[in-house]
């Protein structure tokens, strides 16, 4: 609903679903932040009431992850976050 916001799943290659904590803290280390879980729940480890509410599977629940963009930014830095994205789901594998 928001069109600075984007949301999805993260799994491997081998479409395995892989935890959207470990990609976002992954992800912290480049420098880039990012959330796992919902909005509303923030800090609670629980599976997402909203992948739930949509039907997604419980095996993929706990792989959310969101970004949320602003003015502020730059499309070469969008695209780094891009780059860094690809090398923390390899390594959250």
């Amino acid at each position: 609903r928001l069109d600075n916001h984007i949301s999805f799943l993260v799994g491997s290659p081998q479409n395995r679903p892989l935890s959207g904590r470990a990609v976002v803290r992954i992800l912290s280390k480049y420098g880039i932040s990012a959330s796992s879980g919902a909005a509303c729940s923030s800090g609670d480890i629980k599976d997402s009431h909203i992948l739930t509410a949509i039907g997604v599977g419980n095996e993929w629940r706990q792989s959310g992850i969101r970004f949320s963009l602003g003015p502020w930014l730059k499309n070469n830095q969008i695209d780094r976050v891009a780059e860094c994205l690809k090398k923390a789901i390899a390594l959250a594998e």
